[in-house]
């Protein structure tokens, strides 16, 4: 059995963690070259960038965003946003006490999922819960 390989570092991304889910996305973007985080070297969104400015980046870019805020679509400011540029959205909504192993758990479990999901047009949003995935209302 030889070593890993190298995560290839080059490829498109396809997945943006939020700052929400900020430790899960440094394990995932450690694992996978498709994913990155607002303090990630390919990332244009940088840390502290409010929800009103990364979500028209990310919905331009096509990405697939993880996160942990599930209030993020009860905020009347987020909800305009969100409606105006559409999303491919994950929330991670039943992992709140658990830590980052926990919820990589969670998350790959539905991997399977949520590979197939990544080909359907925005806008969609699930939870990712420790029973699967549960498709959310997104704001029209």
């Amino acid at each position: 059995m030889g070593l890993p390989q190298r995560v290839r570092r080059d490829g498109p991304i396809r997945f943006f963690f939020d700052e929400s889910a900020l430790g899960i996305g440094q394990v995932m973007a450690t694992a996978r070259s498709d994913c990155v985080f607002p303090t990630h070297p390919r990332s244009p969104i940088r840390a502290g960038t409010d929800d009103a400015d990364w979500i028209p980046e990310a919905s331009s870019r096509g990405w697939i965003v993880v996160g942990r805020d599930k209030k993020i679509r009860t905020r009347p400011a987020e909800w305009a946003v969100l409606a105006q540029y559409p999303l491919r959205m994950l929330v991670l909504t039943t992992v709140g006490n658990l830590d980052v192993w926990g919820q990589l758990r969670v998350l790959v479990a539905c991997w399977d999922r949520i590979e197939e999901l990544s080909t359907a047009p925005a806008p969609w949003m699930y939870a990712v819960t420790k029973n699967g995935l549960r498709e959310m209302e997104y704001p029209r």
